[in-house]
């Protein structure tokens, strides 16, 4: 089909997916570009598209302004160039970016109840932390690992350039930089091998609130909700482990170690330790 690496080929059919591109599309334009001009019964052996599929796809292709016919018969095929192409793509897309920037807000109800949803993936995880830190209009209080923090570098850093006020119980060394980070992973170490799992927790402006938690041996699973008591139950959540880890910091690991052999309610909460 081309003279791309197989891996490199798969790579490109995935982005021209992207911006709007069927496979026999993609697949029809990425053979026109390696051989051209052509006509459609040639382009369907190289493609691999059936020939009865491949003059639909070249007329969505010429449609697209992707393809060109030529005005002789038969008719031969060939590529809008690539950068002609992308840049075509960029302006339109920008285009109906801005308009719909401008629209979408005025159409936009705020619901008269409020919910919890269910989250089951982490790109649905990612999108709705990054949300609640590009939407924090005071404060934000973030309970996270590494991992996760890793996709809130430049949300965290353009709040931050707006005023929010972040605390963060961050269960490793950290991607964010700035003030009230705190490292817990001893903490959050403890906690991950008495449940099982990595647990998320964030919070912005005593509102939006998303908890999820994260295995290693199946997909994360979450909840995001504009909910009052719900976001300050987990606010009180993250203060705590600020705190304890500040106590803790005080009191030394051993005098803590002791407590949680000796002590009844704290060993009956945390057991000993491992």
């Amino acid at each position: 089909m081309s003279a791309l690496p197989k891996d490199k080929t798969k790579e490109v059919i995935t982005e021209l997916g992207q911006i709007g591109f069927s496979l026999y599309e993609a697949r029809a334009y990425l053979s026109l570009l390696a051989t051209q001009p052509v006509n459609g019964y040639d382009l369907a052996k190289l493609s691999g598209i059936p020939s009865s599929k491949i003059y639909e796809t070249l007329k969505r292709l010429v449609i697209k302004g992707a393809v060109l016919p030529s005005a002789s018969q038969p008719t031969l095929y060939r590529t809008v160039p690539p950068e002609v192409l992308i840049a075509s793509v960029r302006q339109q897309t920008e285009h109906s970016l801005g308009f719909l920037a401008s629209a979408l807000p005025g159409l936009a109800v705020a619901p008269s109840v409020s919910m919890i949803w269910r989250l089951g993936d982490q790109e649905g995880i990612v999108r709705e932390l990054q949300g609640i830190v590009t939407n924090a209009l005071k404060e934000v209080y973030l309970s996270i690992w590494p991992p996760e923090a890793a996709h809130l570098v430049k949300p965290v850093k353009l709040a931050r350039q707006r005023g929010v006020r972040f605390w963060v119980a961050s269960f490793g060394p950290s991607p964010l930089t700035g003030k009230g980070i705190y490292d817990l992973l001893s903490c959050g170490a403890s906690s991950a091998a008495r449940l099982g799992k990595r647990l998320a927790a964030a919070v912005a402006d005593d509102k939006q609130v998303l908890i999820a938690e994260f295995r290693d041996d199946a997909e994360p699973t979450g909840t995001f909700a504009d909910d009052l008591p719900l976001a300050l139950v987990t606010k009180e959540y993250i203060i705590h482990d600020l705190i304890n880890h500040a106590l803790i910091s005080e009191l030394g690991y051993d005098r803590f170690a002791a407590l949680r052999e000796q002590h009844p309610l704290i060993g009956g909460l945390l057991g000993p330790v491992a």
